[in-house]
This record gives C-alpha cells, sequence and structure tokens, in this order.
C-alpha cells in the first residue's frame, strides 16, 4: 500500500491473521449508518418519503443512479457512500413516486430491500451521519491473535485504497501527472490503460466530444475528484512518516494532520501537528506541485485539518464456537475507512479489495 501513502502500519502491527475466504460472502463485512433520525420530526404526509436501504454487491452510487434512471425520480439524498463488497445498511430520502412503491417486490430479488421509515421536510446529506457500525466474520478462532496484536481501540486515520481507485492508474497518479507533465487532462486519460470507472467512461464520452474542461461542469468535477486525491494521499504519506518516527498512535491521540489546499484557512493551533504541514508542503514541493495554479481553472480546494488517529467506538471480538467464526465489530466516525482496520488485520494484504463478493440468494 506504499503507492497511497500506507506504510506505518508495518510498525503498529508485529501478527496478521489468515483468512483466504475472507469477503467471498457479502455477510462477511456489513456496515450499518447510523444518522439523524430525521423521518421522526415529521408527523404529517410529505413529499419526501425516508427509507431503509438494505444492500449487498451494488455500491451506493451506482444504485442510486439506476433508481433515478429507471423510476424517473427527481432527487435521491444520502448521508453517506457504501461499497458493492458487504451487506450494508443505510438511509435514503426520495421525492414520492407510487411507481418506486411497487418496485419494492422487483428490487427484493436483487438483495436490494427498501423500508419505508416516514416523511421528511429535507433531503439526507452527509452531515446527517453520525458515525459508521461495522461486523466484520473472520473464518476460525483468531481470538490470541486479537488480544496480542489488535487490542488497542486506536486506528491510523489513513484514507483507505477506495479513495485513490481500487487498481492502477491510481486517482492521484493521474492528476500527478497532469499537473507536472505539461499534458492535458485528455491525454494523460487517453494515454493510460485500464480506467473504467464511471468518472473515466463521462471523461472519455466528453474528450470524443472535445469539451473544454472550464466550460464543462462535470469535467470540472472530475478535475477536482483528480487533484483532491493528492490531497489525500500526502496526509498518508506524512501520517506514514510521523507514526514511524513516534512508534506509538497514543502519541497522536487529540492531534490533527493537514489537507492542503490553495485557500489558506487554517489558523496556527496548538492542536495540528506542526512536523505534519511540513511534511505535506515539502511532498508538494518536491513534486512539483503548485495548487494555487489550478485557481485559473476555477479549482479552490479548502486547505483543512484531519484527526491523525480515531478511535474505534465499542469496539469488541468474540469467537462463536457452533459456527467457528471470530467476529470484530466497532464504531467510526464519517471519513474514516474500516478497510484500513482490515489491512492491519491481514498485514498489508489487500486481496480483500479485488474481491467481488457474493451475496445471499434471495427467499
Amino acid at each position: 500500500m506504499d503507492d497511497i501513502g500506507i506504510s506505518g502500519w508495518r510498525d503498529t502491527c508485529r501478527e496478521s491473521i489468515k483468512d483466504r475466504d475472507f469477503l467471498k460472502r457479502c455477510r462477511d463485512f456489513i456496515v450499518v449508518e447510523n444518522t439523524f433520525r430525521i423521518w421522526e420530526a415529521t408527523k404529517a404526509p410529505s413529499k419526501i418519503r425516508v427509507y431503509k436501504l438494505i444492500k449487498e454487491g451494488i455500491d451506493t452510487l451506482r444504485l442510486l443512479y439506476l433508481l433515478e434512471k429507471r423510476y424517473r425520480l427527481k432527487k435521491i439524498g444520502y448521508s453517506g457512500l457504501k461499497d458493492a463488497n458487504g451487506l450494508t445498511v443505510q438511509y435514503i430520502s426520495v421525492e414520492y413516486m407510487n411507481k418506486l412503491d411497487r418496485a419494492v417486490k422487483t428490487l427484493k430479488k436483487y438483495n436490494i430491500t427498501l423500508v419505508f421509515r416516514g416523511y421528511s421536510l429535507r433531503h439526507f446529506s452527509p452531515g446527517y451521519l453520525i458515525d459508521n457500525l461495522f461486523v466484520i466474520s473472520i473464518h476460525g478462532n483468531h481470538l490470541e491473535t486479537l488480544k496480542k496484536n489488535f487490542n488497542s481501540n486506536l486506528l491510523p486515520n489513513y484514507y483507505g485504497p477506495q479513495r485513490f481507485g481500487i487498481k492502477k492508474p491510481y486517482t492521484h497518479e493521474i492528476a500527478l501527472e497532469t499537473l507536472t507533465s505539461h499534458r492535458s487532462l485528455y491525454e494523460v486519460v487517453e494515454s493510460m490503460k485500464g480506467l473504467e470507472g464511471w468518472w473515466e467512461k463521462d471523461l472519455k464520452k466528453e474528450i470524443k466530444l472535445k469539451n473544454s474542461i472550464e466550460n464543462n461542469k462535470p469535467l470540472k468535477a472530475v478535475l477536482e475528484l483528480l487533484v483532491s486525491s493528492i490531497q489525500s494521499y500526502v496526509f498518508n504519506k506524512c501520517l506514514s512518516k510521523i507514526i514511524s518516527e513516534k512508534k506509538n498512535l497514543e502519541k497522536l491521540k487529540g492531534r490533527f494532520g493537514i489537507l492542503p489546499g490553495n485557500r489558506k484557512n487554517i489558523m496556527q493551533s496548538n492542536i495540528v501537528e506542526k512536523d505534519h504541514v511540513k511534511c505535506v508542503y515539502e511532498e508538494l514541493q518536491k513534486r512539483g506541485i503548485n495548487l494555487d495554479m489550478l485557481k485559473k481553472q476555477g479549482i479552490i480546494l479548502k486547505e483543512r485539518i484531519r484527526p491523525l488517529v480515531v478511535r474505534m467506538k465499542n469496539y469488541m471480538f468474540n469467537y462463536d464456537k457452533k459456527t467457528d467464526i471470530t467476529r470484530i465489530s466497532f464504531r467510526l466516525p464519517p471519513g474514516s475507512y474500516a478497510s484500513i482496520y482490515l489491512l492491519f488485520l491481514f498485514g498489508g494484504d489487500p486481496f480483500f479489495l479485488q474481491r467481488k463478493c457474493l451475496p445471499k440468494k434471495p427467499d
């Protein structure tokens, strides 16, 4: 995981777990969203309906895109994005359409369940997310390994592999190449193999139409996505450096790192780790990157702070002898990645990222 700036985990783990069967079933990785219950504040019917969404084998963005297109929904609100690899539970808000209620039975055939919860006067947005509960099922008895090596409830707050794309070329690599090679984003993307995600396909369509980034909102959004991944990459790389120097996550509790930007709005503060700030801007300078140049294309990146470590709330693990399964559960705040814990758990082996889990067959 050095390619995305993650290397500090090697100094925190002495022994890892082996389970090559992990995530063959989607239910090996369960995510349950905890949001503000906006539907409880509205008793009378309104045009916005709230549903609990339970899914397996499809990511949130892809599913919502299909629902909007198939049922011609005006708007769908959500608090968080969930991956395809897992059984996930979250809430969405929909401007009411009769067709969606009639589609509930059809969706069940595809391991998608919608449960009506009530009405709301506003849509869900990321600010309504409180935290996420994760439940991980590992085959075999791993209690001793967990007690010896994973007994701390502190987790380095790295950006996870999903932030950079599952396979190469990673998003920050494309952005770095674009900003340092004096080639256009079009030229860089056309020269790279294996780009098959949603934004790559949209970008290639725009390339054929010869649209310019400056006058095209979707293209501008793609470039912002790519460039913001550089922020995440240098955050990770400098966090790894600090972890390797300090050797103890306890020393980083309550400390913040920085995501660099071309709009400086971080005041000098005692909670910001100065070594991280220095490292981040040195990394950019070393690569010849000047984020201020992006202002000419209308791209503003706010300088932000992010905790260097997070506490896994309600962290616990147990072994079920009957099923021969070790279960691990914990809660993480919005923006933190459980995939980082999985990387630690499996000794840095990212095999699970390439796996496509098998949903349970519908009843």
